[in-house]
């Protein structure tokens, strides 16, 4: 955690400091022209764009010829959109231009050149020259107040050469508007014609705009332009002071939303162990609990299976007493019958005995009576039975 927190306060406060520096980081460039061929007295025109775009950025615009000849031009570029535009030869392209491949190239600071060509064709078209001299300036903005800008100049005539020999003075105006002599010989830029720089001192006390004029003097002609650039109190002072006050402050902050951060994730963590072990719980008891719903099925299919035993062992007991129940009412059926008779026996035997006056009448009534006596006894016999 301490060492996540001071890498990123360490990436907070490069990025700070390096601000300024990012306004002149490697950015692209893009370049046309008009038509890709031109001949006699025509005119060019170049456009292009850069990214990212920026406050007062201009490019340097440089034609090359097969003979080597140049013609160059600075070109402003939209804050907003990075577009910029420019165009030559309105009086005609110079007639000692030779036919061929003609290379546009456009450079800035920090930006990758960008090339594209062209066809050139003589026609012996008239041709206007013109002695005007001609000068662009610019400087590098913005500064930190007590350090030093890069001024840059180009001097060329507008015939597409570049002025020789030329003088420079002007005067350095401050942000409190006083003026200072331009002083020391400009350097001239190595493999650019007509191209010079200086180094312009400011002081860290005044900050605001700078402004910077230049007057060239080549061949008789003079010509006046200028440019301007910021000082600020960008990284040192004031500023650096507030910028460490707002990293501690950050720091601070993002040592705490980590601290709150990891105590939540503890918090999630152990909260989630709780919880897995009670999902574990629960898929037990679920398993225990399926294992006596199946237990209870198998008991309930065994008890069903006893009472369809019980209710066939039922029918087949109300079947035999049904059949019980008609032997014994057919033998109360049988001793009615059977009493009845010995009824009727007794009332003869009665009769018999009042008529049978011999012996003979005896016996038969003897007999009758030992019939009667059989039949009671099987009467007796079936209602005990019964």
């Amino acid at each position: 955690m301490k060492t996540l927190t001071s890498l990123t306060t360490a990436l907070l406060a490069a990025l700070i400091i390096l601000s300024p520096a990012l306004v002149s980081a490697t950015g692209s460039i893009t370049v046309q022209t008009n038509s890709p061929t031109y001949s006699g007295n025509a005119t060019i025109s170049i456009t292009g764009s850069i990214a990212p775009a920026g406050a007062g950025l201009s490019v340097f615009i440089t034609v090359t010829g097969p003979a080597g000849q140049v013609f160059a031009q600075p070109a402003t570029t939209d804050p907003t959109t990075g577009a910029f535009s420019t165009s030559f030869g309105a009086n005609g392209i110079p007639a000692d231009w030779p036919s061929g491949t003609y290379t546009v190239s456009v450079g800035l600071t920090g930006y990758n050149t960008q090339t594209t060509t062209f066809q050139y064709t003589q026609n012996g078209g008239t041709t206007t020259t013109s002695s005007a001299l001609q000068l662009w300036a610019t400087a590098s903005t913005p500064i930190n107040a007590g350090g030093s800008a890069s001024v840059e100049a180009l001097v060329e005539w507008n015939n597409g050469t570049f002025a020789k020999g030329v003088t420079f003075t002007g005067s350095i105006i401050s942000p409190a508007g006083t003026a200072t002599a331009l002083t020391g010989a400009p350097t001239a830029v190595s493999g650019q014609q007509g191209a010079y720089w200086w180094t312009v001192p400011t002081t860290s006390s005044q900050t605001g705009l700078w402004v910077v004029i230049l007057v060239a003097s080549s061949g008789g002609a003079t010509v006046l332009t200028q440019t301007s650039f910021t000082a600020g109190d960008f990284a040192t002072g004031t500023a650096l002071s507030g910028v460490s006050s707002t990293l501690s402050t950050l720091s601070s902050t993002v040592t705490a939303g980590f601290s709150s951060l990891t105590s939540a994730v503890a918090a999630v963590s152990s909260s989630l162990g709780t919880l897995s072990g009670t999902v574990g719980t629960i898929n037990t008891n679920l398993g225990t609990l399926t294992t006596t719903v199946n237990t209870i099925n198998t008991n309930l299919n065994s008890l069903t299976t006893t009472v369809n035993s019980i209710n066939t062992a039922v029918g087949q007991i109300q079947t035999n007493v049904g059949n019980l129940q008609t032997a014994v009412n057919n033998a109360q059926t049988a001793a009615q019958a059977a009493q009845a008779a010995a009824v009727s026996a007794q009332a003869s035997a009665k009769s018999a005995s009042d008529s049978i006056g011999n012996v003979s009448t005896y016996v038969l009534v003897a007999v009758v009576i030992a019939a009667i006596i059989l039949v009671l006894e099987l009467a007796i016999l079936v209602r005990k039975l019964s």
